[in-house]
């Protein structure tokens, strides 16, 4: 065997799959390719039932897995999924069997994105009330739910201003900030 690579063969020794890229399993230390050919592969599990099944009983950080990528710049990813497939199959599925959140995402340390158990969605918040919540993150015509048409040549944003007013903006072309076309005062009263 070559000096930093680890390989099982089901060959002889001396079979053709030794040093090549037809072994069942190699580990490769020196900066080659790794892999493992053949069905489902299993971490914390001996039957697994994916291509890649990873079980955890006992969570370490919070999770059964983690990727990771420390690399700054460029269009890089910690996470790409791809599929090919036919109609009524999915790229991603996330599916909760427990009682806990089904997804968050954070930006840094601030929870950005929301679905609870249940399928309330938050945008700006963690505790979504309804089945759209959205949190604005300042009181102005700069956030909230903003609506554009495809050739960008208009859009409608409606927020809540420094004064508690719901208003339904207006703007074009739609990259600009909208000005309030309808503004709904806290006593009911429209503007």
């Amino acid at each position: 065997p070559e000096s930093g690579i680890l390989e099982f063969n089901n060959n002889s020794p001396s079979g053709a799959a030794i040093r090549s890229a037809t072994a069942p399993i190699r580990l490769d230390a020196t900066g080659g390719n790794s892999f493992v050919t053949g069905a489902n592969f299993g971490i914390g599990t001996n039957s697994p039932s994916n291509v890649l099944h990873v079980r955890s009983t006992t969570l370490n950080a919070g999770a059964a897995a983690r990727i990771e990528n420390t690399r700054d710049g460029g269009s890089d990813h910690a996470l790409q999924v791809i599929a090919n497939g036919s109609s009524g199959s999915f790229a991603t599925r996330i599916q909760q069997q427990g009682g806990g959140d089904i997804l968050q995402v954070l930006d840094g340390s601030t929870e950005v994105f929301t679905i609870l158990d249940g399928g309330n969605v938050g945008i700006g918040t963690d505790s979504p009330q309804t089945k759209l919540h959205v949190t604005q993150g300042t009181d102005d015509n700069t956030d909230g739910i903003r609506l554009s048409r495809s050739n960008s040549a208009a859009s409608y944003s409606q927020y809540i201003d420094t004064s508690a007013r719901f208003n339904i903006g207006y703007s074009n072309p739609s990259t600009g900030d909208p000005d309030p076309q309808i503004t709904l005062e806290q006593g009911g009263d429209v503007g």
